[in-house]
Parts: structure tokens; C-alpha cells; sequence
């Protein structure tokens, strides 16, 4: 059994199977996710069992977002302040049979790793995810941070990045 994160391609993977117990991800998934891969809008990624490579075991979307980055914390703001966009984990979703398996911290690590590479190419100073439903823990226990105004918006420095994937590799 070989467990990898591929690209979303909409004509192997079934997308109606999939269910994570969370109606608004099974809806993106199913419904808009191939579009907006198709428009060049955003990036799904989907793991997948070499055995079984039409079921997907969960998934991760990545796209650009505008900041604000005034809403950093310490002195991040100064820092940043002509940022006006970064890499954001717009979803992530785990089908529920594959849920407590470490599925959702593969597909973390998948978009993580994708961010380190586009900073060789153009530079990312931080990497957002929108936390919600309550996977707010889940985030900062890979190292995210908390926006000034907002618990479930947190983010995570290239050099933090950087320095937790050297430090664990």
C-alpha cells in the first residue's frame, strides 16, 4: 500500500464518494474544486492508495490571497508591511474513514513543502490558513500563529517554515 498526494484530476479521481463530515468541504470538493483548477484560480491536491488511486482519502486546495499585514503581530507588520499577497490552505479535508490516520498532517506537509518551493522561485514571506470548525489546535500544532484580529486566520514565516521542516527532516 503506497499512500501519495497527486493533483486533483477530475476524470480519475471520484469526487462523489468523498465525505468528511463537513458539508461546505464535501461541496467545494465535489462541485468546484475541478473548476477552479481548470481556471487556474487554485491547486487541489488529493491523496490517494496506489491500490485504489480513484478513491480519494483527502485533499488540500492552495490559492493566493490578499493580507493585510497590519494585522501581524510583534513587529511582522513593519517588516511586511508592502506584502499585499501570500500562499493561503483555502481546504483541507479528510474522507472520515481516513480521519485520526495522520492523512490530514500528510496533506499539510504536501502544501507546506509546495510553499518552500515556490519561495525558491518568487519568495513567500508567511503561509496563511483560514482554521475553521475548530482545527484551529490542529494548525498550531505544526507551528501556525494567530492573526491580531482573528483566532481561526493564522499563519506560519518562510523562516519558521523553514526551520521546522530542517529540524524534523
Amino acid at each position: 500500500m503506497a499512500i501519495c498526494v497527486t493533483p486533483l484530476d477530475t476524470n480519475e479521481h471520484d469526487r462523489d464518494s468523498f465525505d468528511c463530515g463537513k458539508e461546505p468541504l464535501n461541496n467545494y470538493f465535489k462541485k468546484v474544486a475541478g473548476q477552479t483548477n481548470k481556471r487556474h484560480i487554485s491547486r487541489t491536491s488529493v491523496l490517494v492508495d496506489d491500490a485504489s488511486p480513484q478513491e480519494v482519502l483527502g485533499f488540500v486546495t492552495i490559492v493566493m490571497a490578499k493580507v493585510e499585514t497590519s494585522d501581524l503581530p510583534g513587529n511582522l507588520s513593519k517588516k511586511l508591511e508592502h506584502v499585499t499577497a501570500v500562499p493561503l490552505i483555502a481546504r483541507l479535508g479528510v474522507d472520515v474513514k481516513h480521519q485520526g490516520k495522520g492523512a490530514g498532517g500528510r496533506l499539510l506537509r504536501h502544501a507546506l513543502l509546495e510553499m518552500i518551493k515556490i519561495n525558491e522561485s518568487i519568495g513567500v514571506p508567511f503561509v496563511v490558513v483560514d482554521a475553521k470548525d475548530g482545527a484551529e489546535d490542529f494548525y498550531l500544532n505544526y507551528g501556525f500563529e494567530p492573526f491580531l484580529d482573528s483566532a481561526n486566520r493564522l499563519f506560519i514565516t518562510m523562516n519558521d517554515l523553514l526551520s521546522n521542516f530542517t529540524d524534523s527532516e
